[in-house]
């Protein structure tokens, strides 16, 4: 016979998704996975590596029907635009290709599943985004980075480097 957990009419499950598998999950009465980010996101499949995604559904009965789970993105993802000022010319700053730095930022966090907390760990780090240069409608847009949520002080900036001059 076909049985489908859990078994019993008052009995309901849990269920806990998430996306990037970790062989080692998480502990057995514990709550709390260790996340990180690349810090070159830049590089072929580090972007999309450092998404983490989250999908929950409680108190499921038994039944054959199977069980949705909806993932939601639970990281940041910074879309960089330039605006070039009235006296600069838009093809220019495409060729230069300036480079973006995110400078300090924690790449490594503990996800509260119970919570639904980051509690960022370990150093702080630089992060390269993701992406090419394209122009759009006067701007320049393409460049991405994901981070791990977390309160943001002085030590942490975006450095543009562009004709061998620095911009904070």
């Amino acid at each position: 016979r076909n049985v489908f957990y859990p078994e019993g009419e008052d009995v309901a499950l849990d269920f806990i998704s998430y996306y990037p598998y970790q062989a080692g999950g998480i502990s057995a009465g514990d709550s709390k996975l260790t996340i990180s980010v690349q810090t070159n996101q830049s590089k072929e499949g580090n972007y999309s590596a450092s998404d983490f995604l989250v999908a929950t559904k409680n108190k499921v009965k038994s039944s054959s029907k199977d069980v949705e789970l909806k993932f939601e993105h639970k990281l940041t993802n910074i879309k960089l635009t330039i605006t070039p000022g009235k006296d600069t010319d838009i093809d220019k700053i495409l060729e230069d290709n300036p480079q973006i730095i995110a400078t300090g930022f924690c790449s490594q966090a503990e996800y509260d599943f119970l919570e639904n907390e980051f509690t960022p760990t370990g150093q702080c780090y630089d992060i390269t985004p993701s992406g090419e240069w394209k122009e759009d409608h006067g701007k320049l847009v393409g460049k991405e980075f994901i981070i791990i949520p977390q309160a943001i002080g002085e030590e942490q900036t975006l450095q543009m480097e562009w004709n061998g001059r620095i911009y904070t």
